[in-house]
């Protein structure tokens, strides 16, 4: 009788780790904070408005609405971002590395201040013979587009910044002196030296500097 005892008391054992087992490998939800590693039932289930993070010696839970996870690393979401490599960044302003941040989002409103930044522009030159025209306009609409968080390719954004400045310059020396006039293309060709200096190395370290100081490395 106590070997039958002792029997059937061994197949139970082997029954309970058998269904345990069986657990482990086919959960019926496959959720990897509670099924890791080589002690799955060590691990709870993620409530709700949380997600799993799963790292190489870990897995855990987190606040979704205040945590993100960048390649198995938790982090705060209101001080860090995680890059297209699966790398944590500091979110700014200021931006540390641009490349980090293809996808900004605007921190603050642009504030435009003319022509003044690229000391030899100004906001109003004199076409020589015909008079003043007004710049400002344009240097303004241009200040605001490298200002503002565009979050695709900054090639093309910048382009689109300084083809529209462009544009505009000679219609300001169109609307003041008329097109094909001489004092219109000597207007134009002051245009054109406002447009190769922002098309140039200035342009591109002003495009940078306002890119890092007015935005954010990604969402909230």
């Amino acid at each position: 009788m106590k070997r039958i005892i002792w029997i059937l008391s061994l197949l139970l054992l082997v029954g309970t780790w058998q269904i345990v087992l069986g657990v482990c490998n086919n959960p019926p939800i496959p959720d990897p904070c509670k099924y890791v590693g080589t002690d799955c039932l060590e691990h709870d289930l993620c409530t709700a408005g949380q997600n799993c993070c799963v790292g190489t010696l870990f897995a855990k839970c987190y606040d979704t609405a205040s945590e993100g996870c960048c390649n198995g690393v938790i982090y705060n979401k209101t001080q860090k971002c995680c890059s297209p490599t699966g790398t944590l960044v500091g979110k700014g302003p200021p931006i540390s590395n641009l490349a980090d941040c293809p996808a900004r989002v605007q921190d603050h409103a642009p504030v435009p201040d003319g022509c003044s930044p690229f000391p030899s522009l100004e906001d109003e030159p004199p076409v020589p013979g015909c008079g003043p025209v007004l710049f400002q306009g344009c240097c303004i609409a241009h200040d605001i587009c490298y200002q503002t968080c565009h979050g695709v390719d900054d090639p093309v954004q910048r382009s689109n910044c300084d083809d529209a400045f462009s544009t505009c310059l000679i219609n300001k020396c169109n609307s003041y002196f008329g097109a094909g006039t001489t004092c219109g293309n000597i207007c134009g060709n002051i245009a054109i030296i406002y447009a190769d200096v922002v098309h140039g190395s200035a342009g591109l370290t002003a495009y940078n500097d306002d890119q890092k100081n007015y935005c954010k490395c990604c969402a909230p």
